[in-house]
């Protein structure tokens, strides 16, 4: 099984990209460092 990791700026369509082939059927794993990044900053964390 190929396997592809998708890398690049903020805005760069990442995101857009991986929802595209979750619809055509492909599995994706999701990236967790933003729902960590957020989760540590509503722990008044301010640089995780």
């Amino acid at each position: 099984m190929r396997r592809y990791i998708l890398t690049g700026t903020p805005g760069a369509g990442k995101t857009s990209i991986v929802r595209r082939l979750e619809v055509l059927g492909h599995a994706v794993v999701e990236e967790a460092a933003t729902d960590i990044i957020a989760l540590d900053q509503v722990e008044g964390i301010a640089e995780p």
